[in-house]
């Protein structure tokens, strides 16, 4: 038997579907599995696997005999150096006793490891990696598959039926015009200095305290790691992104312009917020581009062109420009910031521990201990 598996997530559950089939030509499923389970994993950057596999497992253990061969949604291996995927991991986890091919829907880091086939009429892509079967093999049978289109018509049924009877994602009404400012404001920020789409939504996922702009977050970086569209994710969360958001992301994400449409997206809510907060979001992210990027010019620089309040914009242009310490520029705009921070980032500099002091500003003024 052959089985394919996709998964998908609906608020606390993590849901696995099963296609089994014959032969790679089959135009029609024998029969299909689904399993749910509430214990998955959170998610963790760089361990995808850790959430997936699990459910996978648990799907097999309701089939009976072991397939010959599993397709999975995504990247056996990730790289060219051999790092593990999803795929690689189910491998060893089954002892190497079943092969195991991955069909991705996009080049991860160019996928230079993978094998690309085009099937129908599209001219894009699927990559294909395996284990425990000759790459070019594994390749000439995704070809093989039944269906016209590009996506192959069984694999096409397992991302059905773990969908099925679901609801898309849905704000709650407690969501606030806020939440959506910070998620578009941190993405434009960190895909302005040159992160990559992923690793940008990862940063989010941390910085982002809950609710559903995190739980969309999550649902991206796996669709992407799977090897996924952004835009796949945005289409479930038709209350965060309307179809024309969605469109406009899909040209940016052709066009590699994803930060001005993001910065477009936040600037839509005009957000100016209360003083305290908009000034711990400031410090915060100061303090992170600082410690990434080990050049406070730099940081500063980034705020300047990304940071949505008008005035602590402009306090980042003047900084940056004028000559004097942090602190010192921070005292010309006391209406800003308050004696207190002033004082402790002065008394920072002089330590060498800017970053973590501003940090622990912006966690005073979220929590109220500080006013400014």
């Amino acid at each position: 038997m052959i089985l394919a598996t996709d998964t998908c997530y609906i608020g606390h559950i993590a849901r696995t579907a099963g296609v089994g089939f014959h032969d790679w030509g089959d135009g029609q499923a024998f029969a299909t599995y689904k399993v749910e389970s509430q214990d998955f994993a959170a998610y963790e950057p760089g361990a995808f696997y850790k959430r997936e596999l699990p459910s996978i497992l648990k799907l097999l253990q309701t089939i009976g005999p072991e397939p010959g061969t599993i397709v999975i949604d995504g990247y056996v291996l990730l790289d060219e150096f051999g790092r593990k995927g999803l795929g690689a991991h189910l491998y060893d986890a089954l002892d190497g006793r079943v092969s195991v091919i991955g069909v991705a829907k996009t080049a991860f880091r160019g996928s230079p490891h993978a094998i690309p086939i085009f099937r129908g009429d599209s001219k894009r892509a699927l990559y294909v990696t395996a284990m425990g079967v000759d790459l070019e093999e594994a390749a000439g049978w995704i070809q093989s598959m039944g269906g016209a289109h590009r996506y192959p018509t069984l694999l096409k049924l397992a991302d059905t039926l773990c969908r099925e009877g679901t609801q898309q994602l849905q704000a709650p009404p407690h969501d606030t015009e806020f939440s959506k400012f910070r998620l578009f404001s941190l993405l434009a920020l960190y895909l302005g200095r040159g992160l990559g789409l992923v690793e940008s939504l990862e940063l989010c996922a941390i910085e982002l305290d809950g609710g559903f702009e995190r739980d969309f977050v999550l649902m991206a970086i796996e669709a992407m790691q799977k090897g996924g569209e952004l835009t796949a994710a945005c289409e479930a969360a038709p209350e965060l992104l309307s179809r024309k958001v969605v469109t406009e992301l899909r040209e940016g994400e052709k066009d590699g312009t994803l930060d001005l449409v993001f910065g477009k997206l936040a600037s839509q809510y005009n957000y100016r917020g209360d003083k305290a907060s908009t000034c711990a979001q400031f410090l915060q992210q100061l303090s992170t581009l600082i410690l990434r990027q080990r050049d406070f010019q730099a940081a500063l620089e980034s705020l300047e062109h990304s940071f949505l309040d008008d005035r602590f914009r402009r306090f980042a242009q003047q900084a940056r420009s004028s000559g004097d310490s942090l602190g010192q520029q921070m005292a010309q705009h006391s209406a800003l910031f308050g004696p207190t921070i002033e004082h402790l980032v002065l008394r920072a500099e002089q330590n060498g521990d800017l970053a973590q002091t501003l940090a622990a500003c912006a966690d005073a003024l979220r929590e109220g201990i500080l006013l400014t």
